[in-house]
């Protein structure tokens, strides 16, 4: 039996309730939860409550609102049933009747047979955009790559003979991607490349490998412009998509003010880091990043779109 842990902190305002936190997992056999006061057993005491959800499905499924599992911290119990083994995310969220803030920590342990089970953590807010699939909600959609939050897209006349790089990370189960794209409002007769590289390690942010290129798609014409692919994932690993073209249409981009600064800041002011540019002339995409040729991607970045399937 191989176990996993996962450390978690609640904290609660005066009003009484922690923000929700994500755990995502993938099967198990068996969960126990344990929870304690850090402030000592005789602070005020919270009640954590854990829901069950199942996003592989796609948006917000009716189980997620079912009869939760409560816990009085400091306390610890299992959770028991094949709903629970196969539920795939856990939401806990903590409340408590005393009118002064207070904090929960506890942990997660997991256990499956045969290998090591899967659980990622996440803050209110961070698990739902990298892990949507149509599935029963009805709704297709593009996930962008570098897109932090809701701003309205831009566009960009882009620059041909560059390889723009955008990150993004895939879900906590993996997933498979069957399609990327770009949307042209203002063609120039040409072609664009469009695909995926692996990143080169978890201290160095910069791609690497191809994964997969997408092939040729032509900008003549406007509009949503999609590549082909088949892809499996690894989960909750960065990647990056990448696009070079060899004539400048203008295409849909990220607003500056929406984009994922994953590289930081170079002066602590703007403008911020949010993907790389290198030069290369246009073809088939390198099989290995031209890093050396680069430099980082302070303006607006193209909108490039990846569809999960699973």
């Amino acid at each position: 039996m191989c176990d996993k842990k996962v450390d978690f902190l609640l904290d609660l305002t005066a009003t009484g309730t922690s923000p929700l936190v994500f755990i995502a997992t993938d099967e198990f056999d068996a969960c126990s939860i344990q929870t304690f006061n850090p402030e000592g057993p005789s602070f005020n005491s919270g009640v954590i409550t854990v829901k069950k959800a199942n996003m592989q499905a796609g948006g917000l499924p009716a189980d997620l609102a079912a009869t939760p599992v409560t816990i009085t911290s400091p306390g610890t119990t299992d959770l028991v049933g094949s709903d629970w083994q196969k539920c795939g995310y856990l939401v806990l969220q903590a409340t408590t009747a005393a009118s002064t803030a207070t904090r929960v920590m506890g942990s997660i342990r997991l256990r499956k047979l045969g290998r090591e089970p899967i659980a990622i953590g996440y803050a209110t807010g961070g698990l739902f955009a990298h892990q949507h699939v149509s599935g029963l909600s009805g709704i297709s959609t593009y996930q962008v790559a570098g897109m932090a939050n809701a701003t309205a897209l831009s566009t960009l006349t882009v620059l041909n003979n560059f390889l723009y790089a955008l990150p993004f990370v895939a879900p906590a189960y993996g997933g498979t991607i069957d399609q990327l794209a770009l949307n042209v409002t203002s063609s120039s007769a040409g072609n664009v490349r469009l695909g995926i590289y692996d990143n080169t390690s978890p201290l160095n942010l910069c791609p690497l490998s191809l994964v997969v290129d997408g092939s040729a798609v032509s900008t003549s014409s406007t509009g949503v412009k999609t590549f082909s692919v088949d892809v499996d994932l690894s989960p909750g690993r960065l990647y990056w998509l990448a696009c070079v073209f060899d004539a400048t249409p203008t295409v849909r981009a990220l607003d500056v003010a929406g984009q994922w600064a994953i590289l930081g800041s170079s002066s602590l002011s703007t403008p911020v880091n949010a993907g790389l540019l290198a030069f290369y002339a246009y073809a088939a995409l390198p099989s290995v990043f031209p890093s050396s040729s680069g430099s980082s991607l302070t303006s607006a970045g193209p909108a490039l779109g990846y569809r999960l399937t699973t």
